[in-house]
């Protein structure tokens, strides 16, 4: 896992911030995993604050710009295996070249999601494969078109791949583990400000109460 990955699942004092705001709300249990989700998009949040661009091959992009485009073709995710994509991804511009005797400006793009796409960008990295999008003919230097926020589909879809999913759940339930400000049973989460002791006499009172029914 390189260092920008460490650093997106690492739990922070802020995250931990987040968390408790979350729980503050409402008097139920979370599950570990439910936490994730709303971590995961808490930590991501700058991200989605910068506008996003919609693909037009003949429209200029600069490196860290966001695109957005559509496929719905199959996309090669092994050495003898192929998924059909249909949809719209959120990528990011992360190098810009030129090939000779060809007119387009070419994209080298990545992608921070999960599923299909996800499973199709490693394999192209695994097979040292760059993606690229072509796109500013002849340095034409067209405007894209922006992304309306209702078209996003960050907005719904978790914003890390499902490895920094599962990182970050380990990471945060290790914290809230080691945490006195938190409890939990059965992976369900509360704070502990919320907790409600049971005296040690209305236990054995209720075990005891079980034990009579279950025999009358």
């Amino acid at each position: 896992m390189d260092k920008e990955n460490l650093k997106i699942t690492a739990i922070t004092p802020e995250d931990m911030a987040v968390v408790e705001q979350e729980l503050i709300r409402t008097n139920r249990p979370w599950p570990a995993a439910e936490l994730t989700g709303k971590l995961a998009f808490a930590k991501t949040a700058s991200e989605r604050h910068q506008a996003v661009k919609i693909y037009d091959p003949n429209a200029r992009y600069e490196i860290g710009d966001f695109i957005y485009k559509e496929y719905d073709e199959n996309l090669q995710v092994g050495s003898k295996a192929t998924e059909h994509f249909q949809g719209g991804v959120v990528l990011k511009v992360v190098n810009k070249t030129r090939l000779p005797n060809f007119p387009y400006e070419m994209l080298e793009v990545d992608y921070d999601g999960g599923g299909s796409f996800r499973r199709y960008l490693d394999y192209m990295k695994k097979t040292k494969t760059e993606v690229l999008l072509p796109s500013n003919p002849d340095g034409q230097g067209k405007e894209p078109e922006i992304l309306g926020e209702e078209r996003d589909p960050r907005q719904t879809e978790l914003p890390m791949t499902e490895k920094d999913i599962k990182a970050l759940e380990r990471n945060l339930r290790k914290a809230l583990s080691s945490s006195p400000a938190f409890f939990g049973w059965n992976d369900f989460w509360q704070l502990s400000s919320k907790r409600i002791e049971i005296p040690e006499e209305k236990i054995k009172e209720i075990s005891d109460e079980l034990l009579v029914a279950q025999f009358s």
